[in-house]
């Protein structure tokens, strides 16, 4: 069991090249050594030297923050999301006896002003976690990983840095994901999420919903406007879901009250540019789906349906959201299927079904999954969580899944 957190800045330390851990859920943590290693929470880059807020400690190791940034490090960019948490400049903080005078992990450049973090940045968009790093620090990062992985639960040793070879670029760093899952809530006025609202999003005026993702590490909502990592085709559909949000076509969920009705749109785009939503609600009435649904389809052309998924109200307010007990209603309109071209195969996706959500690099994932099982045409393949089949139908294997 953790410690009891100790407030305060605790000590500075230099994050050596590649060091990235990830300890559990979706973070990945930057890892630091000062008297004992510490993982920091995202934000971290290798060769910073930094100031580290000891937020809780386990036997072994410590989590922490990165309260100010002393010297930068070489493969920090700006990040060009508007919704992302970066730094901005400050006065120095007052010295330290723990400040490490020396960068270890590589070179970097020197902010004599130092660097803080802007606002709160748990309260900064929780989707993307790397934007702050060139892109080839990032795939350095992923690769390091899956070694870490390989070492810490598999037991390979130092051995397996020569076994996983380099990560394989996306061919669009930007712009590729085929699925959004946007979350709506009602507004919360928080001054702390000022520094991360757009412009044109930003909650000054009497707009009672938000609609985008959780911030980091919460469950408060992000107005988002625009996701720099969907293709825009997801883009245009949070654009016209906003607009029927504007318009009154759906109450966000209150899980106080349980008043309300839609909690959470999720976008799909096919490799043809044709989109599904579907918009998961509570089992509640919902006189407008019919009108949502049209407003979707005369906002978005290219949108080929709108369906329903129910969940019961006494599921989210216990923040069972993920257990809906009803299957896709299409009642709302349009078909409940989009098709995939990948590999030379043509395949059917369900609006619920899994495909993998960077289509221009599946083909490669494909192929280099499958040279390295050695798989032929008579390979017999047990794929429990399959989804649409794309390893199996690409090697035409007759035996079932």
């Amino acid at each position: 069991m953790p410690s009891a957190a100790r407030p305060g800045i605790a000590s500075a330390a230099s994050l050596d090249t590649g060091a990235f851990s990830r300890p559990g859920g979706r973070r990945r943590c930057g890892r630091a050594r000062r008297d004992g290693p510490r993982r920091l929470r995202p934000g971290a880059a290798p060769g910073d030297i930094a100031l580290v807020e000891i937020e809780r400690e386990h036997k072994g190791y410590a989590y922490g923050r990165l309260a100010q940034l002393e010297t930068t490090s070489a493969a920090r960019v700006e990040p060009p999301c508007a919704f992302y948490a970066r730094p901005i400049p400050t006065r120095p903080a007052a010295q330290s006896d723990a400040l490490v005078s020396s960068n270890s992990g590589g070179a970097g450049g020197s902010q004599p002003d130092g660097f803080r973090f802007a606002g709160n940045a748990r309260l900064a968009c929780g989707g993307c976690q790397w934007q702050h790093l060139e892109y080839a620090a990032q795939l350095e990062a992923k690769r390091n990983l899956v070694i870490e992985a390989l070492r810490r639960i598999g037991g390979g040793g130092d051995g397996v840095r020569d076994v996983v070879g380099p990560c394989v670029p996306s061919p669009a760093p930007f712009a590729y994901r085929n699925k959004a899952e946007f979350v709506v809530a009602l507004s919360v006025d928080s001054p702390e999420a000022a520094p991360f609202q757009h412009e044109e999003t930003h909650d000054t005026d009497e707009k009672a919903w938000r609609a985008g993702f959780f911030a980091r590490e919460s469950h408060q909502v992000v107005d988002v406007s625009h996701c720099l990592i969907q293709q825009e085709p997801n883009n245009a559909l949070l654009h016209a879901a906003r607009g029927a949000l504007e318009a009154d076509l759906a109450v966000p969920f209150n899980p106080a009250t349980g008043d309300g009705v839609l909690w959470r749109l999720t976008a799909r785009t096919s490799s043809a540019g044709d989109s599904l939503l579907i918009a998961e609600t509570t089992d509640a009435d919902w006189p407008q789906a019919g009108a949502f649904a049209a407003h979707m389809h005369a906002v978005a052309p290219n949108l080929v349906g709108v369906l329903r998924r129910r969940a019961r109200h006494d599921q989210l307010r216990q923040g069972h959201s993920r257990q809906p007990t009803q299957l896709l209603d299409a009642a709302c309109g349009g078909r409940d299927w989009l098709e995939e071209t990948v590999a030379g195969l043509r395949l059917r996706v369900t609006g619920d079904g899994f495909f993998q959500v960077n289509t221009a690099l599946t083909p490669a994932l494909l192929e280099t999954a499958l040279r390295l099982a050695e798989a032929g045409p008579d390979s017999a393949f047990s794929m429990p969580f399959a989804g649409s089949g794309c390893f199996r139908w690409r090697w035409h294997v007759p035996a079932p899944m």
